[in-house]
């Protein structure tokens, strides 16, 4: 009897810790769940803000914002020409089927050589505009 009493005893203890691990573990993964959620919920107010920011309350003037809308202004050009491009890919089909990978790489190969600050449409204008200034002045140090 002392045998069976004791066998049950360790069976109901295993069966208990097994309960009481998954239920930990239903609770680890719903707190995951939530934070989750609430990271992505905060991310997209974040996203709401700043596009409400650059949009209504943009000042040219301040130096630490401005840095991060002409990265949104440069991205913005980026996403046209790459939608602009996908476009003209797309109007005819035959084009699709005889296109190759160098038409391809041609699109922006300035980009990939120079970082994206080669090619007139990537450039921001402040960038390209300093640029200018600097070729010029090389071309008058040639001389």
């Amino acid at each position: 009897m002392r045998i069976l009493n004791s066998v049950r005893d360790g069976v109901s203890g295993a069966i208990n810790f097994m309960v009481d691990k998954n239920r930990k573990l239903s609770l680890v993964s719903k707190v995951k769940h939530i934070i989750r959620d609430e990271e992505q919920r905060a991310n997209e107010a974040y996203i709401a803000l700043g596009k409400y920011y650059y949009h209504n309350l943009r000042d040219k003037g301040n130096s630490e914002t401005e840095f991060y809308c002409a990265e949104a202004d440069h991205a913005e050009r980026r996403l046209q020409r790459a939608e602009q491009k996908l476009e003209e890919l797309t109007q005819c089909q035959s084009e699709i089927y005889n296109f190759d990978d160098e038409a391809f790489e041609e699109f922006c190969r300035e980009c990939e050589e120079n970082g994206c600050d080669g090619c007139e449409g990537c450039r921001p204008l402040d960038v390209a505009e300093e640029d200018d200034v600097t070729d010029e002045a090389e071309k008058a140090d040639e001389q």
